[in-house]
This record gives structure tokens, C-alpha cells and sequence, in this order.
């Protein structure tokens, strides 16, 4: 905590000049969330989801608004309709696969699925653009350009190089990603700027990393065949399925919890990277805060049944608010009005695919 405090008052860019570092706050109440949440899943319930696209609004703002920067919050200006709408436009795509799937044979429908995966990228570039677009800080809206299907295309195109490397080029393909978000990325006025390589830490952490989890992913594989033959021979009572599902989600926690210090440095190094004007960006958690952060969402999800998502989002919220710093001094920072873009094509292609491309609202 005392890095945390001290980097609070200032962060160097690059030495000796040094800039104010500005703290972000969240003021979310749990109980608040609770409620939202409790209301959205009753009424999405008794209209057959038609209420969804408000309770997911609702949640929207309420979140958006309890952050602050240099005392100034945040605001998110979408509407239900333009959710509703943008799903309404790309539902005959997935009416069109269930066609498929009952009429068509397995060829022609695997191939549509096919195309379907490629759009995945696609759609969480587009829902990045609508919810950006639709945020506001001080009556400054942010918004993304560029093209989403050269989106689609770089991580289609990223990801068979990380396979064939066998991870190797996941840190590059990981700042490649992120430069083609933030060079197309304003607040207001002001434009992102971001050119970086992976250094040799992110590198080493991530090949370090990747070998432990693909060796506790070994071991998984090679625990539930062993139960699993066992219970052929023996048959599998309710102690021996019990056991294999402890056995699962430690496992798949423990590579979660291990990927989070490759994750922990890939942020670090990025945000160190970018730049809004004369602002600047650092991230202080360290690999066992992500670590720590994973494995606590993923057993709140698995051991309430769903019913702890409202602690998740309230974790993941005051978790980025407790790590990031904007350098730079705010009250002298000139950013005039960005154009509005109107798609929300990109958040209906969220829906019907069940993505979530921000933190859990």
C-alpha cells in the first residue's frame, strides 16, 4: 500500500519531470447493485428477457456514474432502445443458424458456424465502440474508429501465430491488439496514442506462466481420466463426482491464478505506453492482486450459483479504480466534443452471442 499511496501523489514521465497522478474513485454501493440486479433478473424473467435490454441500462448507469476522476463522474448515456434495436438486427443471424441446424446438414451448418466465430472479435470491437461512445466525463463523450472486420482479421490472424508458436507471440499479438484499440480510440478531442513492444519480462513472464499452466492443465486432464476410467471399473457414487468437481475448479482456478501475473505485467506495460495528449497512464497491481481478484470471482460465480455476479461486478470495479492513475494535470486539459457515432449494431451482436466485453455489465 505504500507504493499505492506514494504513486498517488505523483508518477515520473520520465525523470525528473513528474506529473500530478489522479486517483479514480467508485463509490458503489453493494446493497445498490443487489438490488438493481435482483430487480433486472425478476422482471427479465416474467417478459421472457424482454426486459433485459433495461435492467442491463439501468446497471449501466448506476455503475458508470459511481466513478469518479478528479472529482468529476463518469456518465453512460445509452438507452435501452438502441440495446434493443442493435439486437433486433442481427437476430435473423442466429434464427438463420437454427434454420441451419434443423434443415441443413452438418456441413453447410459448420461452415456458418465458422463464419459466426469469425465475427466474434468483430462484435466485441463494435460493443467497445457503442459503450465508449456512450461515455462521458465532464460532458466530454470518448469514441472508437476504424474499421471492426480489420479488427476481426488482426486477431484471427494474431491467434493462428500465437498457436503455431505455441504462445510464444502472445505478448506481441497482446500489444499488437491493443495498439489497433487505442490509436482508434478519442476522448473528445484528444486522440490515444500507444507504440510498444513486450519487453523481456512480459515475455519470460509469460513463457514461465504458460508452462505451469499447461502442466496444472496436464494434471487436470490426467486426474479426471483417472477418475473418470476408475468409475467404469467401480462405478462412480456421489463422493467420487463431488471430488472430481473440487478437483476441476481448483485446478482451472489455479491456472487462472497463475496467468494473472502475466496479465498483471501485460497491463502494467501498456498503460505505461499510452497516451491521451499530455496525460498519461499507470497500473500498480501486481501479479497476486490479479491472481487473487480471478480465483475470488470464479468462486463467488461456482459456489453461489450465480447469485455473488453483483459482488463481481462491485470487485472488479473497485479493483480498476484502486489500480489505475492518470497522470497529468486534469483541470488544464483541453478536450473538445468528439461526433457521436450512432451504431449500436455492435451491442446486439454482444447479446445474441453472450459476450461481455467489459467488466460484467
Amino acid at each position: 500500500m505504500s507504493e499505492l499511496n506514494t504513486a498517488i501523489d505523483e508518477i515520473a514521465v520520465p525523470p525528473p519531470q513528474k506529473v500530478k497522478g489522479n486517483r479514480i474513485t467508485y463509490s458503489g454501493d453493494t446493497g445498490d447493485v443487489y438490488r438493481i440486479w435482483a430487480l433486472n433478473v425478476f422482471l427479465t424473467a416474467i417478459t421472457l428477457g424482454i426486459y433485459s435490454f433495461w435492467g442491463k441500462t439501468r446497471l449501466r448507469r448506476y455503475v458508470t456514474g459511481c466513478f469518479a476522476l478528479a472529482n468529476d463522474h463518469f456518465e453512460y448515456t445509452g438507452t435501452a432502445k438502441e440495446l434493443l434495436l442493435g439486437f433486433l438486427k442481427v437476430l435473423p443471424f442466429f434464427l438463420l443458424y437454427i434454420a441451419l441446424s434443423v434443415f441443413a446438414g452438418e456441413v453447410i451448418t459448420g461452415i456458418y458456424v465458422i463464419g459466426i466465430m469469425f465475427l466474434i472479435p468483430v462484435a466485441i470491437f463494435m460493443s467497445l465502440r457503442y459503450r465508449l461512445n456512450r461515455l462521458t466525463w465532464r460532458g466530454i463523450r470518448g469514441r472508437l474508429s476504424g474499421s471492426a472486420m480489420s479488427f476481426g482479421l488482426l486477431y484471427w490472424g494474431r491467434y493462428l501465430l500465437n498457436a503455431v508458436t505455441l504462445g510464444y507471440l502472445i505478448p506481441a499479438s497482446d500489444m499488437r491488439l491493443f495498439e489497433e484499440v487505442t490509436k482508434n480510440t478519442q476522448i473528445g478531442s484528444l486522440r490515444m496514442s500507444f507504440k510498444a513492444k513486450p519487453s523481456g519480462k512480459l515475455i519470460k513472464t509469460n513463457i514461465v506462466t504458460g508452462i505451469i499452466a499447461a502442466v496444472i492443465y496436464l494434471v487436470l486432464i490426467g486426474g479426471l481420466g483417472f477418475v473418470f476410467g476408475a468409475s467404469l471399473v467401480a462405478g462412480m457414487g456421489l463422493g467420487s463426482f463431488v471430488m472430481a468437481a473440487i478437483f476441476f475448479v481448483v485446478m482451472i482456478a489455479l491456472i487462472m491464478g497463475v496467468r494473472g501475473y502475466y496479465q498483471a505485467q501485460l497491463r502494467t506495460e501498456q498503460l505505461a505506453a499510452l497516451r491521451l495528449g499530455d496525460l498519461r497512464f499507470r497500473y500498480l497491481a501486481k501479479g497476486a492482486d490479479v491472481a487473487k481478484l480471478r480465483i475470488g470471482n470464479m468462486c463467488l460465480l461456482l459456489f453461489t450459483l450465480g447469485l455473488g455476479k453483483p459482488l463481481v461486478v462491485q470487485r472488479n470495479m473497485r479493483f480498476l479504480a484502486q489500480f489505475t492513475l492518470v497522470g497529468g494535470d486534469l483541470d488544464n486539459v483541453e478536450m473538445m466534443q468528439a461526433a457521436k457515432d450512432a451504431s449500436n449494431i455492435g451491442e446486439g451482436m454482444d447479446d445474441v452471442m453472450g459476450l461481455d466485453a467489459d467488466l460484467g455489465i
